[in-house]
């Protein structure tokens, strides 16, 4: 039995109108999640800024009544080394004098014991700041300078240091072993360049790239360079880079820089800022046999400035190879003048 033409009809007509409807759901819904998105990322700056000013209050406060300097906020941290990270705010928190004669708070009258004394801001802060014992925690303590931000908090790349440029701190792997050591931590992913000699001309200067990938049984280090398809790579870091210096004393015909590797430091794995960020990456704390380093953010210190590793070191920087070179050319020229002056006299 054929079906009736006005009820296929009817029908037909109702999936098309149903099928609009969810079209134009679908196209709602993703509008509706692209505004969440945008909505979370505005609480979570909103957040920061006001944990800022309230920091901020309470040491402007602490400074005008000396009573309210053991006063402490809910939810916010006296951490001192967080507040470097907000430059965007420093023109509101200069209206900040104006504001706080008016926000003054009045606190009751306490009976205190003689032997009670009030402890200032300063010591309040230091308390706050001083470090859990942890099995994870080494004793020493680095400075580093502050690095650019984006508006949720995240580093901005690429990131250049010296000679040194980092384009991508990877993703640490926790569950093996043999991707971190003790000094080191070893990110899949990782990749930096820099500035190094060619090994076609000592003269001329090159741009090496460094990167860390999974070869299925460990880490694998490859360092390749702009003007030569050729790719160094090694299990070891210092190897690999030793194979560079080797290739750099062949194209020169003698030994022009030592062929002893450093690989952290050629990859840029050792320097302060970069060692700091990889910390602060997801997983760093499940890398057992890792020794954590303690890093405190100081303003006085800039990343333009800031000395890079081994700056003296010839097979990681190009003016101290450079200097170690015109040097040997300079004793090489007065032996060799000498010895002509003394056979002339013979």
């Amino acid at each position: 039995m054929a079906p009736d033409p006005v009820a296929r009809e009817y029908y037909y007509r109702k999936w098309k109108r149903m099928k609009k409807i969810i079209k134009d759901t679908m196209f709602v819904n993703a509008a509706i999640c692209d505004e969440v998105v945008r909505v979370e990322e505005k609480v979570v700056k909103v957040k920061e800024e006001r944990r800022f000013l309230l920091r901020k209050i309470l040491q402007f406060q602490s400074n005008i009544d000396p009573s309210l300097a053991g006063l402490k906020i809910p939810g916010v941290g006296n951490n001192t080394a967080s507040m470097n990270v907000m430059p965007t705010l420093t023109p509101v928190t200069q209206e900040l004098p104006e504001l706080l004669p008016t926000t003054a708070v009045a606190r009751p009258k306490v009976k205190k014991k003689a032997t009670e004394r009030k402890k200032t801001v300063t010591e309040l802060l230091e308390e706050k700041s001083k470090p859990k014992k942890s099995k994870t925690q080494a004793s020493s303590k680095k400075t580093v300078p502050p690095i650019p931000l984006d508006s949720l908090g995240r580093p901005v790349f690429p990131l250049s240091i010296g000679d040194l440029t980092i384009h991508s701190l990877g993703e640490i792997v926790p569950d093996r072993s043999n991707f971190h050591s003790p000094d080191y931590i070893y990110p899949v992913g990782f990749c930096s360049t820099r500035l190094y000699v060619s090994t076609r001309s000592l003269e001329q200067k090159c741009l090496y790239t460094c990167s860390i990938s999974d070869d299925g049984n460990g880490p694998q280090f490859e360092i390749s360079a702009d003007d030569q398809k050729q790719i160094i790579s090694d299990r070891d870091p210092s190897v690999c880079h030793s194979k560079l210096l080797q290739l750099i004393n062949q194209a020169r015909g003698y030994d022009i820089v030592p062929t002893r590797g450093s690989g952290p430091e050629f990859f840029g794995l050792s320097h302060p800022i970069v060692q700091n960020l990889i910390q602060s990456c997801p997983g760093a704390r499940k890398c057992t046999d890792y020794k954590w380093i303690k890093f405190e953010v100081s303003k006085a210190e800039h990343i333009s400035t800031f000395p890079p590793v081994d700056y003296e070191n010839p097979t990681i920087s190009v003016e101290a190879l450079h200097s170690q070179h015109s040097f040997t050319q300079g004793k090489e020229k007065n032996v060799c003048s000498f010895g002509n002056l003394f056979i002339s006299n013979l």
